[in-house]
């Protein structure tokens, strides 16, 4: 499982967490170490626009050092309500604990580049 984390964090980095380009990747490939080294001996990285050729260990160590954990969707740990939203994220990058599975909880799921009234009503 910590092999899958490694491979989908280096594509979302490098594909920009283009959710299309990684769902079409993960359709075609299985899972997301196999996808990783296909585009990658095959050149498609270039096809897919994707901005450049990101070492997986390193950009795992990067995940590492933050303390920001990756869980993917078919984790135990992934949020069963998240699973139910239409375009589910492949996976969530949390930092700290998530909250019981049957605790009410509230989450923002957005943009890396939130406009400021975003932020505003994120932060409100």
């Amino acid at each position: 499982m910590e092999s899958e984390k490694i491979f989908y964090n280096s594509l979302a980095v490098t594909l920009k967490s283009d959710y299309k380009k990684l769902e079409k990747l993960k359709e075609k490939f299985g899972n997301w170490e196999s996808a990783w080294n296909s585009i990658c001996k095959s050149g498609e990285l270039f096809s897919l626009n994707a901005t450049n050729n990101n070492e997986p260990m390193k950009l795992w160590g990067e995940l590492s050092k933050t303390n920001t954990r990756l869980i993917l969707r078919d984790d135990p740990e992934y949020p069963n309500l998240l699973k139910e939203i239409p375009l589910a994220p492949h996976a969530i990058y949390v930092r700290g604990k998530l909250p019981e599975k049957e605790a009410l909880s509230l989450a923002i799921v957005g943009t890396r580049k939130a406009s400021d009234h975003g932020k505003k009503t994120a932060y409100e």
